[in-house]
């Protein structure tokens, strides 16, 4: 794609649908706006673009987030989509997305407040998204090696290995408007 003279790469349509609904479904909706982006894509997918779509979201293991995402757009944004590729909304998964967008929306009136979830919080969703050992590991992984670490304490070199275990002293930041 060219953009003002200067080539530029971008997502074909399907993963960039599969892109915005994971970051969405992990942001539990916070902003609403996000599942407009997907009510729009729906909309203006033929039935073999969505089918594309939902066959990458299963190629890479988010077709439970992905199909949470869809359902979420039919049922809050009347998206009217149906695929026979799409996880049905009772579907675990799913289920979790709706249930935790709806609580969190609703308890916030509609307003973006990251700061409504706790760490805990947000730590139990990721859980949910992604179950399994290797997702639990990664997190853990995540949580340990926070870069934010390395800002509060500068170490030499040498010392690298200690970050872990200064990872697990500092206490999660919670999430502000002002992130």
């Amino acid at each position: 794609m060219t953009v003002f003279g200067a080539a530029m790469r971008v997502f074909p349509p399907a993963d960039q649908f599969v892109y915005i609904a994971a970051h969405g479904v992990l942001d539990a909706w916070t902003y609403l706006k996000s599942l407009a982006d997907v009510a729009a894509f729906l909309r203006r997918f033929t039935p073999e673009e969505l089918d594309a779509a939902l066959q990458r979201a299963a190629e890479l293991g988010l077709l439970g987030q992905i199909s949470g995402a869809i359902h979420l757009a039919n049922d809050w944004m009347g998206a009217g989509v149906t695929s026979a590729r799409l996880l049905p909304a009772e579907e675990t998964i799913a289920r979790r997305i709706r249930a935790r967008t709806t609580a969190m929306l609703l308890k916030q009136n509609f307003k973006p407040n990251r700061s409504f979830a706790s760490p805990a919080e947000w730590l139990r969703l990721e859980m949910d998204l992604v179950p399994g050992v290797r997702s639990r590991a990664e997190i853990a992984r995540r949580f340990v090696w926070r870069p934010r670490v390395w800002s509060v304490v500068d170490l030499p070199d040498r010392l690298f290995w200690v970050y872990p275990v200064l990872g697990l002293l500092l206490l999660p930041r919670s999430h502000s408007n002002e992130d």
